[in-house]
């Protein structure tokens, strides 16, 4: 396997070799699960997953590519905040084991903020599916412009770790985070840490849910905005 690291996010990419998770966990190297420019024609209903995994994915309501707006490459994902997500097929690799580290990390330009939106996660709250799942929230009295990473260990309990209110940018990018590094959970946003925990238990298994981008699992707390550059990392808790 011949791997260069992406200008996008900095972390290794595979360009050559076969089968999922091969390659990217050797000399400490973390597994790259799912790698995601959303790169393309504008208006284009596709994306390529450039993980080993390649890993099919579907376009839900509206949601595009914008060549108008973006972060890195030629694309964005342009999310209008009525029905539209991006889902890819459930899959094992998606479950956080107990003591396994993690780095979830993407670029997000938000249009408006009302209510929830989700960034990404494996998350179905009506369902008592709950796995994890980064949110943006913002009622208009005890949470403005927050960001939020939450967790479930048996499908119901939620386990919520916050930023502070006004964290949350609307308008422009902003760059996402959360990792699991021995046992310590945190989120950044533009690479300022704004919440921790500590927390190493397993996730709930969620056998069921796709992996969704852009809104929940049971098609609820849209993103209006556009996502750019996602990456789902296991066995290495970043900070960058």
């Amino acid at each position: 396997m011949v791997a260069v690291r992406s200008p996008r996010q900095g972390v290794l990419r595979r360009t050559s070799g076969a089968g999922p998770g091969v390659g990217l966990q050797t000399r400490g190297w973390s597994e790259l699960i799912l790698d995601v420019p959303f790169d393309g024609a504008n208006a284009a209903t596709s994306a390529v997953d450039l993980s080993a995994y390649a890993r099919p994915l579907t376009f839900n309501g509206d949601a595009k590519l914008d060549t108008s707006v973006k972060y890195a490459g030629t694309a964005s994902l342009l999310l209008d905040g009525t029905g539209d997500y991006v889902s890819a097929p459930n899959s094992p690799s998606f479950r956080v084991a107990a003591g396994e580290d993690f780095t979830v990390r993407a670029r997000v330009r938000l249009s408006a903020l009302s209510g929830f939106a989700t960034l990404c996660g494996v998350w179905n709250a009506p369902a008592s599916r709950r796995s994890w799942a980064i949110f943006f929230i913002d009622n208009g009295t005890t949470f403005i412009k927050v960001v939020r990473f939450s967790l479930s260990v048996d499908g119901t309990t939620e386990v919520a770790i916050n930023s502070a209110n006004d964290v949350a940018v609307i308008g422009s990018f902003m760059k996402v985070l959360v990792s699991r590094q021995a046992g310590t959970i945190r989120v950044y946003v533009n690479d300022v840490q704004v919440g921790t925990t500590t927390n190493d238990a397993a996730f709930f298994v969620n056998g069921t849910d796709p992996l969704t981008i852009g809104a929940a699992a049971n098609a609820a707390s849209f993103v209006n905005g556009n996502i750019d550059s996602l990456q789902i990392i296991k066995g290495r808790g970043l900070s960058f």
